[in-house]
């Protein structure tokens, strides 16, 4: 009882300790646990309507097997969450097509899925927003790929359009300036009668019935092109084709005359005949060059139905033209034979032979045989008197003739049809070619002309179907070899049939897809053996034949591109080593199995090459890219410095090479090349202080001349002062106590004498000025060339004396070092003595003259006496300076020449290998 009482009392405290606990589980979850149930004995929950445990198979809800002991059932599991799902949704909307194709699908799936399970189970705001938005970019990029599509498709079918038209035009063109070529070389047109033929309008060149012209261009519209002829005279044409709607039937404009020559461009479809004749050529050649020896045969035509007509003028004119303007052409060989023939029309002897000949054959009924004759006789000598028997004996000849073949004809018809109903192309289409071949008089003859293209179609449409049917079922990846031979019979044989007409586009893919495939397995093959090139040049064929097996053949060019890097790098053909680096990184491998180094020790082996090769621009290039991947490499900039040592660029070699020389301080060669560079700069500033010195300019006055123009000058203003004093202060006369009106007339005079004067003196004053500040400039320009060549040379020797170690027993070092010496003594004394000399010209001899100047036109202006200003000028004259400059500055030329005729050859020295 006891027992029975604490089992009744522990289960009423769990039921009580139930109650208190609050409820997590929701209204649908309540209903769900009321329909499980736990198994006994191993504590699985399943459905309640299933009657044995699905894991150890007692029978569920037996009295038999409930435990002896209370069972307590296990704390509810909580719920599941949706978990990543709507993250992966949103990632898998972002990559769209991206992701294997179906990232988009993928997206919305899961998306609603995470938003279903959200709905029903609860869950946070952010993976709900998260799947919304999965859902809405999948939604979205099936727009974006339809928009893209679509816009592809119409600027493809609009280029195809303006293609199409275009080439049109061109030919179309062509074709004017044949049939106007034709009209003008045939006489077709003479609208002044004068005698001479003329280029003529669309309109009258419809009237020609020339082959090559198309009746449509009469009305000046075809396939989107305006056509006119905008000159047409006796000598010259023009025609021109223009885009009807320019961007949408064409744009490019062509252009033709009577040179044949075609042009065309892009002139926006607009344009006068000056701006059309100014087109690029689209072909170099003439179009009648290809087309002279067919016009000229149908000019002979011409003239041979012109002289049956009798009209042997025309015919004459005609036969002259093909002689003078297509001599080079076959129908001009027949030309003088033609005009026998005409002569010959006139000959009745010939013809009466004929006649006779003629009958007998008839008689013996030889009727083919006697109406050749006797054709050859009316078209011979079409003037015989003998023409009317001739002819009523061709009639009677025709008429039993054709008699016979008609009868024959009729023959062979009447089969040709029944093995057509046959089924019997082949038989049909061999008597309908009898029929055509031999009974052309008869007629049956005109009713086996279209017989004969319907029936040979029909026999090419049956075969073109049987190798469509084989086609159907080979596939590229497995039977390409048989789809390329039958697409390439096809394409040749039955090209005219409607079927491979209307499936051209299927073909050329096949036969693009099977080439694709052909080269594949030939490049995979060789990749297989490692024969690397032949394996990447079959790859790259199978690329561009088929564009699709770019994604499935990427590793193995990758594998070929790398293998013969490294085997060329191996080679040192860094050349080719650095172009198959270059494509294997262009294919954006996953893992990059390139050395970086590798890579970049090409590039620097590719600039040295080139360097002795003597392809600067190429080195440079090249070491370019490789001084960024080795920035403490001093030999790189050794090798750039010499590039532009080589190209004249001396500070942007002083710059290399400087770094050069930071990274490695004491190198011999970078020391040796710098002093070379160092010497080419004082050879150039060298070079620009002769061009100062030898420089003149008439107008400009220096040293003893400066001086000349002063004196002259002050001496000239002391005259007139003296005047102008003499003649402002007159003496007042005897027995007068002022002065008389002359004298006051001439005071007044002498004041504004002076004034004119003065003006006069002041604008030469500031002439000299302005030369004297010219002087200064120009001394100052060449002194600080003298010394910046000075300091260059300086240099230059500095450095190539550091480098004596390694230079100290090469015979052409010691002797650029002795010539170095001797050219820098001369320089130093030469840019001394010159200085001296400038600094006593400018200084002591110019300066001074000018201030006398000044000094002189003050004394003028207050009417004082010039003499100081005068003697100043003879102190000058008289000065050690004025002796002195003038030998300073000889003595400084001179050693100067004598310095410059010492040649360091430093271009040769600089144009050797900088590699040694």
């Amino acid at each position: 009882m006891e027992d029975k009482d604490f089992g009744k009392k522990e289960e009423e405290e769990e039921i009580e300790e139930h109650k208190q606990e609050p409820s997590g589980v929701s209204e649908g979850k309540e209903i769900a646990l009321q329909r499980e149930t736990t198994c006994l004995n191993c504590g699985v929950v399943f459905d309640q309507e299933k009657v044995f445990c699905p894991q150890c198979g007692l029978k569920a809800g037996g009295a038999e097997y409930l435990p002896t002991n209370t069972f307590i059932s296990p704390v509810e599991r909580a719920a599941r969450g949706v978990g990543i799902l709507p993250l992966i949704s949103l990632l898998l909307g972002i990559l769209g097509p991206f992701f294997l194709g179906i990232g988009w699908i993928l997206a919305i799936v899961l998306g609603m899925m995470s938003l279903s399970t959200i709905k029903k189970r609860g869950g946070f705001p952010r993976d709900r927003k998260m799947a919304m938005g999965g859902v809405i970019l999948g939604f979205v990029w099936p727009l974006i790929i339809g928009s893209v599509v679509l816009i592809f498709f119409y600027r493809s079918v609009s280029q195809r359009r303006i293609s199409r038209n275009e080439a049109s035009a061109i030919s179309d063109l062509k074709n004017i300036a044949l049939t106007e070529r034709f009209a003008k070389s045939g006489f077709f047109f003479d609208r002044d009668n004068d005698g001479k033929s003329e280029y003529v309008d669309l309109a009258s060149l419809a009237k020609v019935s020339f082959r090559y012209f198309d009746s449509r261009l009469s009305s000046g519209e075809k396939n989107g092109y305006l056509f006119r002829i905008d000159r047409a005279t006796e000598e010259s044409f023009s025609a021109v084709a223009i885009p009807l709607t320019y961007g949408i039937t064409g744009r490019r404009t062509f252009f033709i005359d009577q040179s044949g020559i075609l042009r065309g461009g892009d002139i926006r479809g607009k344009g006068s005949e000056e701006g059309e004749q100014r087109l690029s050529k689209i072909s170099p050649q003439s179009v009648f060059n290809e087309f002279d020896n067919e016009i000229a045969g149908d000019l002979l035509q011409k003239a041979k139905q012109e002289a049956k007509k009798r009209n042997f003028d025309r015919a004459r004119k005609i036969l002259e033209e093909i002689r003078n303007n297509y001599y080079l052409s076959s129908a001009s060989k027949e030309v003088n034979s033609v005009i026998g023939d005409i002569t010959a029309y006139m000959a009745g002897d010939e013809a009466k032979k004929r006649s006779q000949k003629a009958k007998m054959l008839i008689n013996e009924g030889k009727y083919s045989e006697a109406l050749v004759l006797l054709r050859a006789t009316e078209k011979d000598y079409p003037g015989t008197f003998l023409m009317s028997e001739i002819k009523a004996e061709i009639e009677k000849a025709e008429k039993r003739l054709a008699e016979r073949k008609e009868k024959e004809a009729k023959e062979l018809f009447s089969q040709g049809q029944a093995f057509e109903v046959e089924g019997k192309y082949e038989e049909a289409l061999k008597n309908y070619e009898r029929i055509n071949q031999e009974f052309k008089s008869t007629s049956y003859f005109k009713k086996t002309i279209p017989l004969l293209g319907s029936v040979r179609k029909k026999i090419e449409e049956r075969k073109a179907e049987a190798l469509f049917a084989q086609l159907n079922g080979l596939k590229p990846e497995k039977d390409w070899a048989e789809i390329l031979r039958i697409v390439s019979l096809l394409k040749t044989g039955y090209a005219g049939t409607d079927l491979v007409k209307g499936r051209q586009s299927i073909l050329a893919a096949l036969q693009s897809r099977s080439k694709g495939q052909d080269y594949k397995n030939k490049g995979l093959e060789e990749l297989k053996k490692q024969d690397y090139q032949a394996a990447q040049q079959d790859l790259e064929n199978a690329l561009r034949a088929d564009s699709s097996l770019r994604e499935e053949l990427k590793i193995p060019l990758q594998v070929c591109y790398l293998k013969l890097g490294d085997k060329y790098f191996q080679e040192k053909n860094y050349e080719k080593a650095v172009s198959d680096y270059e494509n294997y990184l262009k294919l954006n491998p996953a893992k990059v199995a390139l050395e970086s180094d590798k890579y970049n020790e090409a590039y620097y082996q590719l600039g040295k090459l080139a360097y002795d090769k003597g392809n600067l621009e190429k080195a440079k290039e090249s070491l370019l890219k490789a001084r960024y991947a080795f920035p403490k490499r001093a030999e790189i900039y050794y090798l750039l410095g010499s590039i532009l040592a080589r190209q004249k660029d001396y500070v942007g070699a002083l710059g290399y090479l400087n770094i050069a020389l930071k990274l490695e301080r004491n190198n011999q060669k970078f020391l040796y090349k710098r002093g070379l560079v160092w010497l080419a700069v004082a050879e150039q500033l060298e070079g620009e202080v002769s061009g100062l010195l030898e420089k003149k300019d008439k107008s400009l006055k220096r040293g003893r001349s400066f001086v000349d123009t002063v004196a002259a000058m002050i001496n000239e203003a002391e005259v007139k002062s003296i005047q102008l004093e003499l003649q402002a202060r007159p003496r007042i006369l005897a027995g007068k106590k002022e002065l008389t009106p002359q004298q006051i007339k001439g005071r007044l005079l002498a004041s504004s004498e002076r004034e004119k004067h003065l003006a006069k003196m002041r604008a030469e004053t500031a002439k000299l000025e302005s030369n004297l500040r010219q002087n200064e400039s120009r001394q100052v320009e060449i002194i600080a060339k003298l010394r910046g060549a000075y300091e260059s040379m300086d240099r230059g020797r500095n450095d190539l004396e550091r480098s004596a170690i390694q230079k100290s027993g090469d015979s052409d070092y010691r002797e650029l070092i002795n010539l170095l010496r001797r050219k820098e003594q001369l320089f130093s004394q030469g840019k001394n003595k010159l200085e001296l000399g400038l600094n006593q010209e400018n200084k002591f001899v110019e300066e001074r003259a000018f201030s006398a100047l000044q000094s002189a036109l003050r004394a003028f202006k207050g009417g004082k006496s010039l003499s100081r200003a005068a003697k100043e000028t003879r102190t000058i004259y008289d000065s050690l300076f004025m002796s002195q400059l003038e030998s300073n500055l000889r003595e400084g030329r001179e050693l100067l020449k004598k310095a410059d005729a010492i040649d360091l050859r430093v271009d040769k020295y600089l144009t050797t290998k900088a590699v040694q």
